[in-house]
């Protein structure tokens, strides 16, 4: 039997969606890919950041140690 092994409420039909619920902004090309950019550039800045602030010489995250997973 397919999909036997789910929980019984992944095996129930979707609750229909309310008529009153927004729809998503519809987002021009531009809009998004300059918001990608800056948070590109912002992800960039904060791993120099840590980078110049960093003393360990295995490169790891300072708080961290090798392997904890964080």
């Amino acid at each position: 039997m397919r999909q036997a092994s789910l929980a019984p409420q992944l095996k129930q039909e979707p609750a229909p969606r309310p008529e009153h619920a927004e729809e998503p902004a519809d987002r021009d090309a531009d809009e998004v890919r300059n918001r990608m950019a800056s948070l590109q550039r912002g992800w960039q800045r904060g791993r120099e950041e840590n980078a110049s602030g960093d003393d360990t010489p295995n490169g790891t995250a300072q708080g961290t140690t090798k392997g904890d997973g964080r």
